[in-house]
C-alpha cells in the first residue's frame, strides 16, 4: 500500500505539469482546443447577442466574428496526412473535403459584411482568408472581392463615373445621345493626363472610356433577343491639356449610338442598357496608390414606336386597355412609362394577363414583368410579387404563366410547382424583407449555386 502513494502523487504531478505546459504554450485569447477567441470589433466594443457572442453592427444585420475564428498568419507546412507540423499551425478545416466549407464560409462570411456595408469586416476576412493559401475556386472569389471593395472605396471616396441618356425615351429610328459623367467627390483634385507620346513600350497608355451596349429586344412576336458591342471613347487624345476635375465637380462626356445601331423597329420595345469601365491611364488624385479601373455606373435608354407617349398620361390605364384588347404590344409600351409609386399595381393588371389564357398576352406579360423587375432593383419584393401570388392561388389552371411570371420578378428558380412557390413565399413572410436583385446579383447567385 505504501509503495502505491508515490506513484500516485507521481502521476498527478506529471498531469499537473501537462496542463501547465499546455497553458504556457497556448497564445493568449485562445481557448482550450487550439481556437483563436473571437475579435472585440475595432472601436474596442464589443456588442453581445443574446447568446454572449461578440458581433459587429452591420446595418440591418450582422455577422458573427465568430467566422474569423482558424485564421492564422503563422508560417504552415502540411503533412501528406493534412496534419500540420512546426510551431504554425491550421486550421484542419481548411484541407481535404472539410475544406470545402471551410473556404465557402469565409467567402460568404466576407460577402455578407460587405453587402452589409462592412468595408473593414470585409477586408479583414479576405486579407486573411488569402494569406492561407486559399485553393481554387475561393481563390478568385476572393480576388474578386477585394477588387470590389476597392472599388467601392474609390467611388465614395474619390471618382464616380456614371451614364445616362440625354433623353430617357426615343423613338425607333433615332440616334440615341449619351452622356458619360466624371463626378469628383474627394477632396483633391482629379488630374487625367494625355497620353505620353515617347513613343516607350512602358510608357502608361492614356485613359479611355470602354463602354458595353447592350441591346435588348423585348418583341410581342418573338423571342426576346440581346446583341451587345463595345464602343472604345479615349478621355484625351495625344497632346491635350491635362483635365482637372475640382471636388465636388463633374466633367461629361458626349457619345452617340446611330440609328442604324440602334437597330429598326419591331412589334414592342427595345431597351439599351449602357455600362462599361474607365481604365485610369494617367490620373492623379492625390493618392499613395494609382487609380486602377473603375466601372461605368449602368444607365438606359427606351426604343418606342411612334406615337407610344399618348400611354404615357395614365400607363397603369394604358395597361388594363391593353388587357381587355388583348393587345401584347400596348402592354410591353406602357410598362415602360410606369412610375415606381405605381408598380404594385401594375403588377396586379400584369397578373390578370398572365391567367388570360391569351398565349401572346401572356408571354408579353412575362417580358413585362421582367422589365419592371430590371428598373426595381433594391426596391422590397414583397409589395411586387403579391399580386402574383394571389394569382396563382385564385388561378391554379394558369399556375405555370404565373410561375413563369413570378421567376422573371425574383430570379427565383423552383421547380413547376405551386407548393414550392406558396413555401418560398411563407419564408419571405416570416424573414427579413428582400430585396428585388440586380443582373448581377443573379449571375453571382447562380455561380455560387454551380462552386456548390
Amino acid at each position: 500500500m505504501r509503495a502505491r502513494v508515490p506513484l500516485v502523487l507521481g502521476l498527478l504531478l506529471a498531469i499537473a505539469g501537462g496542463c501547465a505546459t499546455d497553458a504556457r504554450r497556448r497564445p493568449a485569447g485562445a481557448r482550450p482546443g487550439g481556437e483563436l477567441a473571437p475579435e472585440t470589433p475595432r472601436d474596442g466594443k464589443a456588442a453581445r447577442t443574446e447568446g454572449g457572442a461578440p458581433t459587429t453592427g452591420l446595418g440591418s444585420g450582422t455577422v458573427d466574428r465568430s467566422a474569423l475564428e482558424g485564421l492564422t498568419l503563422e508560417p504552415t507546412v502540411l503533412g501528406q496526412t493534412g496534419e500540420t507540423r512546426g510551431e504554425g499551425r491550421r486550421d484542419r478545416r481548411a484541407t481535404g473535403e472539410e475544406g470545402e466549407e471551410f473556404f465557402r464560409e469565409k467567402v460568404e462570411t466576407a460577402r455578407a459584411a460587405l453587402d452589409a456595408g462592412d468595408d473593414a469586416l470585409a477586408t479583414d476576412v479576405v486579407e486573411r482568408t488569402i494569406a492561407l493559401g486559399a485553393p481554387e475556386p475561393w481563390a478568385s472569389a476572393l480576388r474578386e472581392l477585394r477588387q470590389e471593395i476597392r472599388q467601392g472605396r474609390t467611388e465614395s471616396e474619390v471618382l464616380r463615373v456614371d451614364v445616362r441618356g440625354v433623353r430617357e425615351f426615343v423613338t425607333f429610328g433615332t440616334d440615341v445621345d449619351l452622356v458619360v459623367r466624371l463626378r469628383n467627390v474627394g477632396t483633391a483634385d482629379v488630374v487625367v493626363l494625355p497620353p505620353d507620346d515617347t513613343g516607350k513600350k512602358d510608357v502608361v497608355s492614356g485613359t479611355t472610356l470602354v463602354l458595353t451596349v447592350d441591346r435588348r429586344d423585348r418583341d410581342a412576336l418573338a423571342s426576346q433577343l440581346v446583341r451587345s458591342w463595345t464602343q472604345v471613347v479615349p478621355l484625351l487624345g495625344k497632346g491635350a491639356e491635362a483635365l482637372t476635375i475640382p471636388p465636388e465637380s463633374a466633367y461629361e462626356v458626349r457619345v452617340r449610338v446611330p440609328a442604324e445601331d440602334v437597330g429598326p423597329p419591331l412589334a414592342g420595345v427595345r431597351v439599351l442598357e449602357v455600362s462599361g469601365d474607365l481604365r485610369a491611364g494617367r490620373i492623379e488624385a492625390g493618392l499613395p496608390e494609382p487609380l486602377g479601373r473603375l466601372r461605368v455606373r449602368k444607365g438606359r435608354v427606351v426604343v418606342l414606336p411612334p406615337r407610344s407617349e399618348a400611354l404615357s398620361a395614365d400607363p397603369v390605364g394604358a395597361l388594363r386597355k391593353a388587357v381587355a384588347a388583348s393587345s401584347p404590344v400596348h402592354l410591353l409600351v406602357a410598362t415602360e412609362f410606369v412610375a415606381a409609386e405605381d408598380r404594385p399595381a401594375a403588377l396586379a393588371v400584369l397578373a390578370q394577363a398572365l391567367v388570360s389564357g391569351v398565349p401572346d398576352l401572356a408571354r408579353a406579360a412575362v417580358s413585362a414583368v421582367e422589365g419592371v423587375r430590371l428598373v426595381s432593383v433594391g426596391a422590397r419584393l414583397e409589395p411586387l410579387a403579391a399580386p402574383l401570388m394571389e394569382a396563382l392561388r385564385t388561378h391554379p389552371d394558369r399556375a405555370q404563366e404565373v410561375m413563369a411570371g413570378l421567376h422573371a420578378l425574383t430570379g427565383v428558380s423552383l421547380a413547376p410547382d405551386a407548393r414550392l412557390w406558396e413555401d418560398w413565399w411563407r419564408r419571405e413572410a416570416s424573414g427579413p424583407p428582400s430585396l428585388v436583385p440586380s443582373e448581377e446579383e443573379l449571375a453571382a447567385r447562380a455561380e455560387r449555386g454551380r462552386r456548390r
